[in-house]
């Protein structure tokens, strides 16, 4: 399930990843959205993904927006708009 985010108050690609980097962090998947994950940084190309137990999420920076995929396990799957609404909701207006 893919997924866009327009920067409203971010004027680059970097200065979106850091604010990013900032809200989506270990212990914020898990006390706001309930999982663990093994989050990875890829600072050189601005992407960010999350691997956890039945998912598996990427954002990806462009100059204007971020780009995001969030692949679902079976069970999770019920939930994809809920969980990519979670998510969007989480950092629009601070990117």
């Amino acid at each position: 399930m893919d997924f866009e985010i327009n920067y409203i108050k971010s004027k680059s690609a970097e200065e979106a990843y850091q604010i990013i980097k900032s809200i989506i962090t270990d212990k914020s998947l898990k006390e706001h959205y309930k999982v663990k994950a093994k989050l990875n940084y890829n600072d050189s190309k601005l992407e960010m993904s999350a691997t956890g137990k039945g998912f598996d999420l990427k954002i990806s920076f462009s100059e204007n927006t971020a780009f995001g995929n969030i692949k679902l396990g079976l069970l999770l799957r019920p939930l994809g708009s809920s969980i990519v609404g979670k998510i969007t909701k989480g950092v629009e207006g601070k990117i």
